[in-house]
């Protein structure tokens, strides 16, 4: 009986002292999920806070982007009215409008701030690489050609040729502009037709090829099996050259020029012989100007 008692009192023993562990256990998992939960809690307060934050950040955006829009209608209903005050402003003559609305009013712009300059050096602000250019046309002006103030009227029909992407002719007057990245400018070299060199210095260096620009036409009447004829025609210059009727840089001067006279870029030489002559090297390109020129060119060989 004792024996009993001692044993019931052991297996008592031992399963208080389970329930005790377990309980200490309980005790720490509880502890763990309330640290755990505050931990979590004041994420929460974290997030709402930068959520507050946003909220009032786009609040904030939204009232600056209707200032912005206030401000762009005020803007654009105030170009609207500069653009209808240009359009009904009347130019005075030799005066270019006090609106440029199309590109052709920018041309011409350009064109009667140049022709009205008093002087060479006052019109090389308007010409296409100045610094280079300016010398020569003072030199130009000075023993070829006479500066003279041109009184010209503004005229809202007046078109400019465009010879290539960017290049523009005004065959009345000779005028070439290019269109540059800060408006349209005048190439000088190509309006004039300058060449540095006179006839009578060409024909003395034999075989040299010379560049020219030029006015050119076929000579129509011109009877030969081999050769085409072509008058030269500019301020400094008036004379034929030859090419040969086989020659494939003379089909693209045919094809271009046809049977009127045009402006170009040639290269040419002076041929000695029974039947001295200016023959044609290579047609360059269609117009004066040698701005942005194809570089595919082919040149053909000499006489």
């Amino acid at each position: 009986m004792k024996k009993i008692l001692i044993s019931a009192l052991f297996v008592f023993c031992i399963v208080l002292s389970a329930s005790a562990q377990g309980k200490k256990e309980m005790l720490e998992s509880i502890s763990a999920l309330q640290t755990g939960q505050t931990t979590l809690g004041a994420k929460v307060d974290q997030m709402n806070a930068l959520l507050l934050t946003f909220t009032q950040s786009i609040a904030t955006l939204q009232a600056e982007n209707a200032t912005l829009r206030e401000r762009l209608t005020k803007l654009e209903a105030d170009l609207a009215a500069l653009r209808e005050q240009g359009a009904g402003a009347a130019a005075a003559p030799g005066q270019a409008p006090t609106a440029l609305r199309t590109a052709a009013d920018s041309m011409q712009a350009v064109f009667i701030a140049y022709y009205k300059s008093k002087t060479p050096e006052e019109a090389s602000q308007y010409v296409l690489d100045a610094q280079r250019v300016k010398p020569l046309m003072v030199k130009y002006y000075d023993e070829v050609e006479n500066w003279e103030v041109n009184t010209l009227d503004w005229n809202p029909d007046k078109q400019f040729e465009q010879v290539r992407a960017n290049v523009y002719f005004d065959d009345a007057t000779g005028m070439c502009l290019v269109k540059t990245p800060s408006g349209y400018k005048v190439d000088w070299e190509a309006s004039v037709k300058y060449n540095p060199y006179t006839e009578v210095q060409m024909k003395a260096q034999p075989n040299k090829v010379f560049e020219l620009r030029i006015r050119v036409e076929k000579n129509q009447n011109y009877d030969n099996d081999y050769w085409n004829a072509y008058a030269v025609f500019t301020n400094d210059y008036f004379f034929y050259f030859y090419a040969r009727k086989t020659s494939p840089q003379a089909a693209r001067l045919d094809k271009y020029i046809k049977q009127k006279v045009k402006p170009a870029i040639v290269k040419v030489k002076w041929v000695q012989g029974d039947d001295s002559a200016f023959e044609l090297v290579e047609f360059v390109c269609a117009g004066c100007s040698k701005y942005q020129l194809d570089t595919q060119r082919t040149s053909s060989s000499g006489r």
